[in-house]
């Protein structure tokens, strides 16, 4: 089901409560009509219940309160705006504008809240959603439904990056490459390109609604959302997520077609085959740890790429991520906190839940790792492992948090994920070796 279709025009609506407990009323008022069964009530007590446990407010001007209900008929979103804001949180007097309401039986529920929350990160649609002059406008710019790619006349200013691609791909052709891997910053250099059919051209985009949509001359349009501070790592990761899924295979010469980000202009051809690729494990159909879902295992890397990043306050931040296996992981840790994340529902510590972005961030300050379930819910954090046996496999100059990577990785069938505070750099473990790095 397109993320989109969990949207409906008449679920959306300018809000007109002054407070965050009016607003709920509204939204929940919208879902309401559309599943009779299910009463008012029932939907605000526990978005209520998620409130408490942490805000889901996931910018200064967006909150996406949710709630799951069990026999709900799907996953319903209402979607409302204020146009003077309102009070979310008692600790930031900045007021929400957008509050997105999604209700839902659980099976799609944090897709729902993920989309959501990636399709109103771009700053020029949250300032368009905001100021939309009614209810249909604001459905329109938010799903893009009535929006559809179109092919239109290339600027001037555009010209440069369609002959740019134009020339590297005849270069591809020449070398004798399996495909092309052009990261998009603007999709119309592409409209009018038309490649021969042997050799596909494959889209990388950070907004995952145009992978929807189908754009004349691209094979594929994928979404990859890590966000990496130079272009070396920017193509590494993106050949990475292609690999993991399937879409290029580790043997295969690629040529990758970029340019600064955010820009229109394109300047960087990388030509990367099989001795490039650091990742020698396929997640997929079978995936190793066998219980490690491919978003969990995206979602962790986006977090420790970002962490790698901003750092916490300024300062880096090390960090350490256990995914996968987390029966045997558990047996060869010991907790050093109290954990954070004891007590809580397992729908509310998924690290694919967008409003707890900025809570994992936090904890990563705790000395410890995260322990996380193959389907991404957060086990524990700030636990010491005690697993031995891959710390010799572990190059010199690795301190503790790298080694104790190893062990675990060495000692179950878990993925380790080791943010060095010095280097600000992740490292990936497996089966105690070292088989990736950005």
């Amino acid at each position: 089901m397109p993320y989109a279709d969990f949207f409906n025009v008449k679920r959306t609506a300018i809000l007109h409560g002054k407070t965050k407990e009016r607003i709920f009323e509204e939204l929940a008022g919208l879902i309401v009509k559309f599943a009779p069964d299910v009463t008012l009530e029932s939907i605000l007590e526990n978005v209520k219940e998620r409130e408490s446990f942490i805000s889901t407010r996931i910018t200064e001007a967006l909150a996406i309160p949710h709630a799951r209900i069990p026999g709900f008929p799907g996953t319903m979103a209402a979607v409302g705006v204020s146009r003077s804001g309102v009070l979310y949180d008692t600790h930031d007097t900045t007021p929400v504008k957008i509050v997105v309401l999604i209700v839902g039986d659980g099976n799609d529920h944090l897709s729902a809240i993920s989309w959501t929350a990636e399709r109103l990160e771009d700053e020029e649609r949250l300032k368009a959603v905001m100021t939309a002059g009614n209810h249909r406008k604001i459905y329109s710019i938010l799903t893009g439904k009535e929006l559809p790619v179109r092919r239109r006349r290339v600027t001037p200013k555009e010209v440069p990056a369609a002959k740019f691609l134009h020339r590297a791909y005849e270069l591809a052709e020449e070398l004798g490459v399996s495909a092309v891997i052009y990261h998009a910053s603007t999709v119309l250099s592409v409209l009018n390109f038309k490649p021969k059919r042997n050799l596909p051209l494959y889209m990388i985009v950070t907004d995952r609604t145009l992978t929807s949509q189908k754009i004349p001359g691209v094979k594929e349009t994928v979404h990859v959302p890590f966000r990496v501070p130079n272009r070396t790592n920017q193509v590494e990761l993106a050949l990475i997520y292609l690999i993991s899924q399937g879409i290029i295979g580790k043997d295969q010469k690629v040529i990758s077609v970029l340019g600064a980000p955010e820009k229109e202009a394109l300047d960087t051809v990388i030509l990367s085959d099989s001795r490039d690729y650091k990742l020698f494990f396929k997640l997929g159909r079978k995936p190793k740890p066998l219980d490690l879902e491919q978003q969990v295992f995206s979602r962790a890397i986006q977090i420790a790429s970002e962490l790698a990043y901003e750092g916490r306050e300024g300062k880096p931040v090390g960090t350490l991520f256990i995914l996968g296996d987390h029966e045997k992981v558990l047996n060869s840790c010991q907790q050093m906190v109290v954990n954070p994340f004891g007590g809580y529902k397992e729908e509310n510590r998924n690290v694919l839940d967008p409003g707890l972005e900025a809570t994992i961030k936090e904890f990563a300050k705790i000395d410890g790792a995260f322990i996380v379930r193959g389907d991404g819910v957060i086990v524990t954090s700030g636990a010491f492992i005690k697993a031995q046996g891959g710390a010799e496999l572990v190059q010199k100059g690795f301190g503790a948090r790298h080694t104790a990577a190893a062990n675990i990785s060495a000692a179950t069938d878990a993925l380790a994920l080791a943010l060095s505070e010095s280097t600000r750099r992740v490292s990936v473990f497996k089966g105690g070796k070292r088989i990736m790095y950005f």
